[in-house]
């Protein structure tokens, strides 16, 4: 089976049975590869299952240093930026932001400016400044990749960075900037059926009316498509869109799931903005 076919199964399987049979079922695949290329999109992969599905960091991390090795070892110069990607990205997700900009930074060098995954990584360097509080140099990325995306007509990168500028100008307090970036990723996410970002700005409108029921079915689906991460994100930075009765709930939400995933950096963000939150009741 090619690496693509065998993400789909597993990932499948994650969502339907949970991160223990789909650890199983990789665990099959991996002893029996030889290409040292599938080699290390698997151990990446079987990383991933760890921190996103199982929320199990620690396995994660031990799993992820036999992955840098397998990396160093193939010499495909795209396969191997397009994994220091998806590094950092585990990286990020862990509250590790130095390493995160650091594997980024690596994957930028092994790519030409225009190419696809070149703009996909400057706007995950944007994302990874905007969690250390570096607002302006993460609107500088987001805007960079927007531009280089918009002009390859890339739509499926533009949903992602048209979110993330709507987000910077939320945690810049400029939320009348926000909400026209918000609206075109939200159309585009429709136009290409994205239904990662559909469910994340959906989350939003539900925030907006403060409509709890609908905010409960969201949760239950971004859980059961492992995206855990995402969910503690738009609870804590969109917070403050929700009725001023909802806010503090769903900030105490966004620091349970930042404890879930063990992401210490935004667990301390989000009790920072709730104690803020707390003194002006």
């Amino acid at each position: 089976m090619e690496y693509e076919e065998i993400e789909k199964l597993i990932l499948n399987i994650a969502k339907e049975k949970g991160c223990e049979g789909a650890i199983d079922k990789l665990e099959e695949f991996i002893p029996a590869t030889l290409d040292k290329r599938v080699l290390a999109q698997l151990l990446v992969l079987k990383t991933r299952l760890f921190i996103l599905y199982c929320g199990d960091i620690s396995k994660g991390m031990e799993n992820l240093n036999k992955a840098l090795s397998a990396i160093e070892d193939i010499d495909d110069r795209l396969l191997k930026a397009r994994l220091y990607n998806s590094v950092a990205g585990i990286f990020l997700y862990s509250g590790d932001t130095h390493n995160a900009l650091g594997y980024y930074q690596k994957a930028l060098k092994l790519l030409k400016e225009g190419e696809y995954d070149y703009f996909r990584v400057m706007n995950n360097m944007g994302e990874a400044y905007k969690r250390v509080g570096k607002h302006e140099k993460a609107l500088e990325y987001f805007r960079k990749a927007y531009k280089l995306a918009e002009e390859m007509d890339v739509k499926k990168v533009m949903v992602y960075i048209a979110e993330n500028i709507g987000e910077i100008y939320v945690v810049m307090g400029k939320l009348e900037r926000a909400e026209p970036w918000l609206n075109r990723a939200y159309e585009i996410a429709k136009e290409i059926d994205e239904s990662r970002m559909l469910r994340y700005i959906e989350m939003i409108e539900a925030m907006k009316k403060g409509d709890e029921e609908e905010m409960e079915k969201l949760e239950e689906e971004m859980r059961k498509h492992g995206e855990i991460h995402e969910l503690g994100d738009v609870f804590f930075y969109f917070h403050q869109f929700a009725p001023s009765e909802l806010q503090e709930k769903l900030l105490k939400k966004a620091i349970i799931i930042f404890s879930e995933i063990r992401d210490g950096n935004m667990q301390k963000a989000a009790i920072e903005k709730l104690q803020e939150l707390e003194k002006t009741r």
